[in-house]
Order: C-alpha cells, then structure tokens, then sequence
C-alpha cells in the first residue's frame, strides 16, 4: 500500500510534475518580465517626453514650446510648418517627419530658417525630436518669410530694402550628380551626417537677382514648382523654378539661377576636418597637431634646401625654380592713366636675392573673367611674391581690387 504526499514544488511522490503548476509560475514569471519592460519603457517616454509640449490638437504650439525648451530658441507658432502632417489614428509606429520653422536664438535678434526632424503622435505631441539645422545661417540678416512644399522650404534673404536671394533647400538630400565617386560618395555622407544628421544632406537652389528688386512674394503653383513674383521700377516680375529639374523655366532676365553644388576637398583635408567634428577632439587639439607637423615640415624642408641667400635685397631677375606660374598678361597702363586714375599701386619689391622674372608686377586676368566698367581701368589685379628669404621656395599669390569702382 502506497502513501502519497503532495509537496510545495507541484509534484507527486512517486510521480509526474503537476502540468498546471509548472505552467503557472512560468506565466508568472513572464508577467513580471513584462512589467519591468513596461516600467523601462514608460519611464524613457517620460524622460524624452517634454512635459510642457503635451497639449492635443495644436502641434505647432508643441513644437515650439518643445524647440524652446530643449534647444533655446524662440519660435512663433504661425511660422511652424509641417508639410506631411500628423500621422493616422492607426497604431503602429511614427516615423519622423520634417518640420520648418523660423526661429531666434534670443528675443528680438534676427531669425533663420531652421529644419527639424521630429516624432508626432496622432494627437499632434512630439514624441522625440533629432538633427536641428540652421539652414539660412545668416546671423545678422533677418529671413521675414518662408514657405514649404514637401520636403522643399524656400525661403527670401534680403539685402537692406531689397532682394538678396531666394533659396530653396530641398530635405530630399544632394543630387546624386554632386560626387563623381563611390569614395567622394561615402565622404560627403559621413560630412553631411556630422552637419546635419542626415546621410544624405540637403540640396540647394539659389536666385540672384540681376536687377534691383524691392518686393518678392513666394507661392507654389504646383508641388515642386516655385513662383517668384517681383516688382522692381514700377514692372511686375514672374518667374518660374523647377526644382526637380533644377532650371528656371521663366524669369531668367530678372533672376539668375545658381543649381546646388559643393566643393570636394582633398581626402587629407577632409579627414582632418572629419576628425576635428569628433566628440572629444575639437578645434584646438587639431591646431596643436598641425602647429606640431607644419612645424616639422618646414625644418625638413630649410635643412634639404636650404636657406635663401642675401638679406632681401632684390638682385637681377631669373626665371629660377619656385615661380609661380601666372597665366595672365601683364597690366602695362600708360602713364598718363596711372596718375589720373592713381591705379595700380606701384610693383611689390621683390624679397629674394634670385626672384622669378616679373614678381611682383601687376597682371591682368582675362576680360572674359571680369566686368570692365566703360573708361575705367582694370578693376582687379594680381601678382606673386616670395614673403620670407629664409624660405625661397614658398610663395604667395596677391589679389588687389579697386574699391572705387
């Protein structure tokens, strides 16, 4: 005859374990896993939650009070668009949408157009906000308008009483056209997320005016179509931007067109710059570097070549090594103009004994490369010169230009 005895862990003495024990503390355990993940969840939406910007239905005052708070500038409400809207009801994730907006950085200072990548609830609350970018960066110029059309916000920046520019900034990223390489590629995305925390960048479209314009007013006639309305000695102005294809469809006698471009460095300069961004480098770790090794250049260099002969008196002119070619004619006024117009200054003095024939004599770039005003004389000169004897082998080029005219 057997005896059974039921013990505290669910199982019989003889037998099995007890299915629905086993079942029961393992539920138990799993519901106490979940609620710690909960906990940590709710806890990081209040932490990236700014509890001032939680008022439903009015995204505009959340994102500013949100902007205010966390990155310490004002911005007015009305000059807050966002072209994508609030996402659906439906659940699921938010995606980032982008958000523009005209902001100070104190009250009363000038504003700048900024571009904001933020996480709206269905309720119009930011749930999280990344990658602020001054996309007009003009300090002292005050942008009054800007309007946005997708990810494209085009924007007027004035020049006193009259039109500066309009620029467009396509969010989109650059046109793929902009690097010529997979190398040139992978190194303006990495400069673009350090600038912008964007792999992709932005584009830019620019309009000069060719004529004195006082007033401008921007509309889009379509989603990727910009209408520029002007008004300059009493005529009425139109033009035209397409900024898929990146061409001014009308209005090119009033407006110049400026397609997005951007300057490739040389890989050592970008690296060095790329470094320089780095948290924990900066600035002023780079300039003791570069101090430290143009420092160690220049020494390797006067101890091979050696030191410059003569105090810096200027001897007779050769053609010797280290010239700096000039493709340019060279300005020969007569004299008569020199004293009257008291243009150009007279020939820098040569500092090296052995200097290159016609250092420091005046050129004159190609008319095709200035504008030449009717009876005046060359507006823009350049010349080279060798600055220190002790360095023979460096030079300098010299730009000059008349300011009168």
């Amino acid at each position: 005859m057997s005896q059974t005895m039921k013990l505290p862990t669910g199982t019989v003495s003889g037998g099995s374990p007890d299915p629905g024990a086993w079942q029961g503390s393992h539920l138990w355990a799993l519901l106490r896993v979940g609620g710690v993940l909960t906990l940590l969840a709710l806890g990081l939406m209040l932490w990236r939650w700014d509890g001032g910007a939680r008022r439903p239905g009015r995204p505009e005052d959340n994102l500013a009070t949100l902007v205010k708070r966390r990155y310490g500038l004002t911005v007015d409400p009305g000059q807050v668009q966002i072209p994508a809207g609030l996402p659906g009801g439906a659940a699921g994730s938010f995606p980032y949408r982008d958000v523009f907006f005209l902001g100070r950085k104190s009250p009363g200072a000038p504003r700048d157009v900024y571009w904001l990548s933020v996480r709206f609830s269905p309720a119009g609350v930011p749930l999280a906000s990344r990658a602020l970018v001054n996309l007009s960066g003009t300090p002292s110029i005050d942008e009054p308008t800007m309007i946005s059309s997708g990810p494209l916000v085009a924007y007027v920046i004035p020049a006193g009483d009259r039109l500066g520019a309009v620029v467009v900034v396509d969010a989109r990223g650059e046109s793929p056209g902009s690097s010529t390489s997979r190398l040139r590629r992978i190194t303006s995305s990495i400069t673009n997320f350090q600038e912008t925390g964007h792999l992709r960048g932005y584009g830019r479209h620019g309009l000069e005016p060719r004529v004195a314009v006082r007033e401008v007013t921007l509309s889009w006639s379509a989603p990727r179509r910009l209408e520029i309305q002007g008004r300059a000695s009493k005529r009425n102005l139109v033009a035209f931007l397409d900024c898929d294809r990146g061409r001014l469809l009308e209005g090119s006698s009033w407006l110049m067109y400026q397609p997005p471009m951007r300057g490739e460095k040389p890989l050592f300069n970008w690296l060095v710059d790329t470094v320089r961004r780095l948290p924990g480098v900066g600035p002023k770790k780079i300039e003791w570097m570069e101090v430290a090794l143009y420092t160690l250049v220049d020494l390797f260099r006067r101890r091979v070549r050696g030191v410059g002969a003569g105090s810096g008196a200027s001897g007779s002119e050769t053609s010797s090594g280290g010239a700096v070619a000039m493709a340019h004619d060279l300005y020969r006024p007569a004299r008569v103009a020199v004293k009257a117009s008291r243009w150009p200054p007279a020939p820098l003095r040569p500092l090296i004994n052995k200097h290159p024939a016609n250092e420091g004599r005046w050129f004159a770039p190609p008319r095709s490369l200035i504008k030449m005003n009717p009876g005046a004389p060359v507006p823009v000169l350049e010349t080279f010169i060798h600055p220190d004897p002790r360095r023979p082998y460096s030079a300098v080029g010299v730009l000059i230009w008349d300011p009168r005219q």
